[in-house]
């Protein structure tokens, strides 16, 4: 559920469903906005409205739901998850995998480094006089890059290309910044940017795995997998971490200085990380086993 500028949020209900010959289709039923409340009742009845429209009576031929855990979708009074079973108790609810990971990866905190990045971009774009002397600052000195890229907290994948960009970009920004005689010292740090492009490793890893759980035709046992493949990548970073390697962190192996205090706290974060990762894979194994 998304809201937009206007302030309505926009309900998109998703559908996978097998025929009697066993086809699988899975695609956007609808996009239902709701002007009101956004309570669990509301969703419910914002769900069965859309289902009524492709003919869908009715709940009996539902097999599972997947929501990203919210109250109100699992309310135990009023969440849609209770509303359904009223009508089908039988049925599966599943806590989104990809939302669960999403998540798992706010335990690595390092809000102090993306703000920073937040705040230069939105200096250099939200002005738009800035942005188009940005631009032509870029044109001027052949860039490889034309922009920086928004970060968007709701759509979280946005986070590795901005990063990734702000990385290419960084000299260029740092000598715009002192152009416009804005501040820049974070920028200039040399522990800011160890700890900038170790973010920036981290989500271009977590970027790629989910990438690999989305798409159609994916079944769970598919995502259980590329789930348990990443448990055991994880064990290997934190372990070439404590071992002094940077091998698997080509952006933080480019300005790596042999801090190795500055290992050893990555390597915290990492096994933090992996603690709370198995939640998902647990919750993964009992959808699979169900």
């Amino acid at each position: 559920m998304r809201v937009q500028i206007s302030g309505t949020a926009q309900l998109a209900v998703f559908i996978r469903a097998v025929d009697k010959d066993f086809n699988v289709t899975e695609e956007l039923l609808d996009l239902n906005p709701l002007k009101g409340t956004t309570r669990g009742v509301d969703i419910f009845e914002g769900v069965q409205a859309s289902l009524q429209k492709t003919g869908i009576e009715d709940f009996s031929k539902c097999v599972s739901l997947c929501t990203d855990g919210a109250p109100s979708m699992i309310g135990c009074h009023n969440g849609l998850i209770t509303k359904v079973r009223e009508l089908q108790p039988n049925f599966i609810a599943v806590h989104c995998i990809i939302h669960q990971e999403n998540l798992s990866a706010k335990i690595i905190n390092m809000d102090h480094v993306n703000s920073v990045v937040v705040k230069t971009i939105n200096y250099i774009r939200l002005r738009g006089l800035n942005h188009r002397e940005f631009q032509e600052f870029l044109r001027h000195l052949d860039s490889q890059s034309e922009d920086v890229v928004y970060f968007t907290e709701v759509r979280w994948l946005s986070r590795a290309s901005t990063l990734q960009r702000f990385w290419l970009l960084l000299d260029e920004i740092i000598l715009f910044l002192k152009l416009k005689r804005k501040e820049a010292q974070e920028l200039c740090e040399p522990l800011w940017r160890m700890e900038f492009v170790f973010l920036n490793d981290i989500s271009q890893k977590l970027s790629q795995l989910n990438v690999r759980l989305q798409g159609q035709d994916k079944l769970v046992h598919d995502l259980f997998k590329q789930l348990r493949t990443f448990e055991r990548d994880l064990q290997l970073y934190e372990q070439s971490l404590r071992e002094e390697k940077v091998n698997h962190f080509p952006t933080h192996k480019s300005v790596f200085n042999g801090n190795n205090e500055i290992l050893d706290s990555y390597a915290q974060k990492w096994q933090y990380f992996e603690r709370r990762f198995p939640l998902i894979l647990q919750s993964s194994e009992v959808s699979k086993v169900r």
